[in-house]
């Protein structure tokens, strides 16, 4: 294990770079962290509308291809990408955020950084900590993942058949599903299939571990009204006194999507605003 918190890889180099740069510009930088499946494509529009210059940490199990997928804690993943962005970025103010485990990412990220001490707001998308353990069976797990990947809408035929399939084959019936139903691309082999599956499994297993430690730092916490999710305001305020809570319209997937995330671009820039000199 580095001095960041991340594995080797097999060959002992070093993992390659999680930190994406999605827009330059000038201004105060955003640094958005991934969701459990671990891309930050779905940031695309958040980047574009933002006044300045966004970075992206994409999951370490997916920038390096040829390296193990680790079972690492939240607070270990979040070390290693807080390694990496002060590496580019020594110094603050930070401005972090992400939806869903990128917004407790952040909130961590957030955390070490004030502990050294090192100025940070952070901003979370419907981010809740604690949430449900990873699923008892291969089926229910292969069902999480693709559940995500549709944007909370599986066709409810996609989960019969997965469901449906014999003991040891659900994987492949995932595969097979995702394929044809246009979740992921058509010349994703099997093995790159589990890959992704298992990276997803292990960052919603972190989640489920982590329990937010005390930090006082500035946080807006945008809650979507019908995500169906436990009520999350009591977590972070126990954590994060300063944590200001909205509620917005939509559920988990929908207060992401498309012209949503300018609206959202919107009310950081006003928020950061309060808290950064010169934004």
């Amino acid at each position: 294990v580095l001095a960041d918190g991340r594995p080797p890889r097999a060959d002992g180099r070093p993992p390659r770079a999680e930190a994406l740069l999605l827009a330059g510009g000038d201004g105060q930088e955003l640094v958005l962290f991934h969701p459990v499946g671990g891309s930050v494509g779905v940031y695309g529009e958040l980047a574009r509308a933002w006044p300045g210059p966004v970075r992206a940490f994409q999951s370490s199990a997916l920038a390096d291809s040829a390296g193990p997928v680790p079972m690492p804690s939240l607070e270990a993943m979040a070390a290693g990408y807080r390694a990496e962005l002060q590496r580019l970025t020594p110094a603050g103010p930070y401005l972090l955020g992400g939806w869903s485990l990128g917004g407790v990412l952040a909130y961590e990220v957030a955390r070490q950084l004030a502990a050294q001490p090192q100025q940070a707001c952070v901003v979370m998308i419907d981010s809740q900590p604690g949430r449900p353990g990873g699923p008892g069976s291969e089926a229910d797990g292969q069902l999480a993942f693709l559940q995500d990947l549709a944007a909370g809408s599986l066709p409810d035929a996609v989960a019969a058949d997965i469901l449906a399939a014999p003991p040891g084959d659900a994987v492949r019936a995932s595969w097979s599903a995702a394929i044809r139903h246009g979740l992921l691309p058509y010349d994703l082999d099997l093995a790159g299939y589990q890959r992704l599956a298992r990276i997803h499994a292990s960052n919603l297993a972190a989640l489920a571990r982590y329990e937010p430690g005390q930090a006082d730092v500035p946080a807006l916490l945008l809650v979507a009204r019908d995500s169906g999710a436990a009520e999350p305001a009591a977590w972070w305020r126990k954590a994060c006194p300063q944590v200001e809570i909205e509620t917005w319209p939509g559920d988990h997937y929908s207060i992401v999507a498309g012209a949503r995330q300018r609206e959202i671009a919107a009310r950081v820039a006003s928020w950061a605003g309060q808290h950064f000199t010169g934004s």
